[in-house]
This record gives structure tokens, sequence and C-alpha cells, in this order.
């Protein structure tokens, strides 16, 4: 079994490493499995329904699904819920967010300090919170740190200082005046995905096409990322930018069977393959060796190692 483990991490960082190697202006595009302690979209609807019972209990009703309802939910419909509370307390929706996402993290992602100490050019995200930012701080990286759709350009203004994108927005005060600058509920994706002049998707087609990009922490499942490459695949015969994903293995670290874990794997890859057919990000799976991913810390060790210039961590916040 460790024998599976270790040569599919060696392919995996192997496979980053030359894909940096031979990359232009290569970008990250960080997903929620970089920022653990923040919740899920799932686990939000929760979190924002206990918001509202304390601060807002005089706003409207809104149906809060159980636990097993919640998780059967397909994306629209999480995108439905977000936009009852939207419309219940707006004021109170902002609130909530500001006060889950804004709270720093407890402690500094590894894999992010990796990712930040080598400057790239560009960190997107569409997470709401500021784990990259409070990371950022903590290892002395400076970055310029920007929201959609309060600012466009994905460009650095500085050399070596890195542009941090939070392409579905996060908080900030005019969110109360106008909450679809948070893209979360139905109004919002209707506004910036499939409205007026699709901006959103043009500041995608503008970094997909200008950075190559590796994706860290994200299953790629979002269906509005999915609905993108797939349009953007008809880009490809013009388009020499390239995409890899950097995805956890759900095959189970079980010495007694290790026959189905390789049976998982191979699984997974195939589908890879396919799914690299149809929306053109190249497909990588690792072992991740535990909930917080040292197996992928190891492989950003071992693939950016070189690359890593900036200075090492000090503590996160002086004890008072």
């Amino acid at each position: 079994m460790n024998e599976l483990v270790e040569a599919t991490n060696l392919d995996c960082w192997q496979k980053l490493r030359t894909f940096i190697d031979n990359g232009r202006d290569v970008a990250y595009f960080i997903g929620s499995g970089l920022s653990p302690t923040y919740p899920s979209w799932r686990n939000l609807i929760s979190r924002i329904g206990e918001y509202f019972q304390e601060h807002a209990p005089d706003a409207p009703h809104v149906a809060i699904p159980n636990p097993d309802e919640i998780r059967a939910l397909l994306p629209g419909q999480l995108q439905d819920i977000f936009q009852s509370f939207r419309e219940s307390h707006p004021h109170a929706y902002v609130d909530c967010i500001r006060e889950i996402f804004e709270a720093p993290p407890p402690a500094h992602n590894p894999c992010l300090i990796k990712i930040l100490k080598t400057q790239p050019t560009l960190i997107a995200t569409v997470n709401f919170d500021i784990a990259i930012e409070a990371t950022a701080e903590g290892c002395n990286v400076e970055i310029d740190s920007r929201f959609f759709p309060t600012f466009l350009y994905d460009r650095p203004i500085q050399e070596n200082v890195p542009v941090v994108m939070h392409l579905h927005g996060k908080f900030h005060q005019q969110l109360y005046d106008d909450p679809d600058r948070l893209i979360l509920h139905r109004t919002a994706y209707r506004r910036w995905y499939d409205e007026g002049d699709k901006v959103l998707v043009q500041l995608l087609s503008n970094i997909f096409l200008g950075h190559d990009v590796v994706f860290i922490g994200t299953s790629l499942s979002e269906p509005e990322m999915e609905s993108f490459f797939r349009a953007f695949r008809k880009l490809r015969a013009t388009n020499s930018r390239r995409q890899i994903a950097l995805l956890p293995s759900k095959a189970k670290l079980d010495g007694n069977n290790p026959d189905k874990s390789v049976g998982v794997l191979r699984d997974e890859q195939s589908r890879d393959l396919a799914d690299e057919k149809e929306i053109g990000i190249e497909r990588r799976r690792f072992f991740s060796k535990g909930d917080l991913y040292p197996g992928l810390h190891e492989i950003l060790s071992e693939a950016l190692g070189q690359k890593i210039i900036a200075p090492e961590p000090r503590p996160f916040w002086n004890e008072v």
C-alpha cells in the first residue's frame, strides 16, 4: 500500500514541477479545500440559519432542510436557499457573511505557505474567507488583495507582489447597499454569469487566456466552472494556455485491502482522462495522508522547493 501511495504522489509532484518549469506566468486557483476551518456551502446554510435566529428573529422565516436533505441538494438549490436569506433580511445576511469569513483562521495552512512563498503573479479563488491574506501576513509576503466586482483587473501593479483575486467577491461595506455583489445566491449568479455583459465570464476568460493555471483544493465540480470550461474549450485550437488540477484520491489507505484501493484510484484516473477531454484540464491524483492534506504539502514542497524565496513564517499574532 505504501508503494502505491508513494508512486502516486511522486507522479503528481513530478507532473506539477514539469508544468511549472515549462509554464508561462503560472497562476494558482485555490479552492475551499485549503480553507478547512471555514464552513462549506452546505454547512453555511445552518450557520446563517443560527445567525438569523439570534440576530434577526423577526425576519421572515426561511425554511432550512435537515442535514440529510442539505447533503442531497444540488448547487442550484443551495443558491435558492441563500437567495431566501438574502430576501428575508439583507443586512443580517451580509453581517453573517462578515462574521464568518472575516474571522482569521486559527493557523496557517502549510500548502498556502508554500504557494505564497513562490510569489506567483496571481492567486485566484472563489472563497470569501481571508485565509490567503492572513497567511501572507504571517509569511511576510506582500500581496495585492482584490475582490470582484470592485477590481476586475488581474494583472499585478508591482513586481513580485502577487495579486489575490476573490472572483466571487468577499465582505466589503458596499454589500449592505448591494448584496448581489457577493456571488452566493441566485440573483447574484444570474447578474454576473448570465445577464448583460457577463462580466465574470469575461474576467475568467482573461485569467485563463493569460496564465497557465494550477488548481489546488477544488474538486472542479462547481457548475459555473464546469459550464465555463465547456464553453472555453472552443478556444483550445487557438489557445496555448494549460491547466492542471491536483485532486485527492478517495482511495482508503487500507493495507489489508490494497486491491480495492488500486481499483478506486484507477477508476478515478479513468474518469479524469474523460473529464480532461471534455473540459481540457489535466488532472493528477494524490493521496492526502490525512484530513489536512499533508500529502499535498509534501508534493508542493518537492515541486516548488527551488522556487520558494520568501522568508519563513513569523508568529500569526502576538499573544496578549
